[in-house]
């Protein structure tokens, strides 16, 4: 991977494994960028991505992106700066790379970088933090984000389990609205169950409870207890073969989305619900097809009901 870290010119560094991967740099905090149609007056110069619109990447190693920024400063800027910041699998920060350093000049500017992405483990991630700096040493930054995935044809490291036909109810019910994609149980088993010992088994509950319309939607239990606040994306069958789903493309459309979330949006049939169950030492998922919806005729019945099938990554 090349990376430059002298004014105008680039070196070649080797990311090593992160067992044998040093901290080379330690990143101080980050100001936050101002919108580029904004020269700064005297304060930090401005910074943003004006391309791609998601600059989220999945790439396999050798596979090159371009990143378009717009730069700003009324003092004049001095360097675009790149710091990558490698995390594995379990989002754990393993260590940062040496800083790349290109050459400016002038007041605005558009900027392109263009990078390869590196041989490293599958499924780690890179922080790029991009910095703008002025002839005074002021800086504002901004991020992207690239995940490595494998080689396709490579062998997969967890199987995929299929379930067909499970529901969740109407949480006002009181059991059968949570669920547990492992064990494949439906929680609470009885009314009034004490609920402290089950909120770890519960990978996903009915959420609404609603006595007027029954407008059924999904959070997380166990997520929540685990400390886990994003672990929903949406996403339907123009974007994801539920099918043919392997670990692979599960891993894909989960971290592609620029901002999972901490409960879903309203349910509807034809919904594809990705779960991230645990983030360690590999993240593992399930996928929920919502296959029916049921409402009782008034809309303040309890036995409102999700019909779903799922597949469970497993070793």
């Amino acid at each position: 991977m090349m990376l430059s870290i002298s004014r105008g010119a680039r070196r070649m560094i080797r990311f090593a494994s992160a067992s044998v991967m040093s901290l080379l740099l330690a990143l101080s905090a980050c100001e936050e960028a101002v919108p580029f149609e904004v020269i700064p007056q005297d304060g930090p110069p401005a910074i943003t991505v004006t391309a791609p619109a998601n600059p989220r990447f999945l790439k396999r190693p050798g596979e090159q992106t371009t990143v378009t920024f717009q730069l700003g400063d009324n003092e004049g800027l001095r360097l675009f700066r790149v710091v990558p910041r490698i995390y594995n699998e379990a989002d754990s920060l393993i260590g940062d790379a040496l800083p790349q350093d290109f050459d400016l000049t002038g007041n605005s500017q558009p900027f392109t970088y263009t990078f390869t992405a590196p041989a490293l483990n599958p499924y780690y991630k890179i922080q790029y933090n991009c910095y703008a700096i002025d002839l005074k040493g002021a800086y504002a930054t901004t991020s992207f984000w690239l995940s490595i995935l494998p080689d396709p044809a490579a062998p997969q490291p967890y199987r995929i389990l299929t379930y067909t036909s499970d529901t969740v109810y109407n949480k006002r019910k009181g059991i059968d609205y949570a669920f547990n994609f492992t064990s494949r149980a439906s929680l609470p088993t009885t009314p009034g169950q004490n609920l402290d010992p089950l909120r770890l088994q519960m990978d996903i509950a009915e959420g609404s409870g609603s006595q007027t319309a029954w407008l059924p939607y999904l959070n997380s239990p166990a997520n929540e207890q685990l400390g886990l606040d994003s672990v929903f994306v949406m996403t339907d069958a123009t974007r994801f073969n539920y099918e043919s789903a392997n670990y692979t493309t599960i891993y894909q459309a989960f971290f592609a989305d620029p901002a999972p979330a901490t409960r879903t949006p309203v349910l509807k049939e034809g919904d594809y619900v990705i779960v991230r169950l645990i983030k360690s030492p590999r993240p593992q998922f399930a996928v929920m097809k919502v296959t029916k919806l049921f409402f009782d005729g008034a809309g303040i019945n309890v036995s409102d009901y999700v019909v779903f099938d799922y597949k469970v990554t497993t070793p």
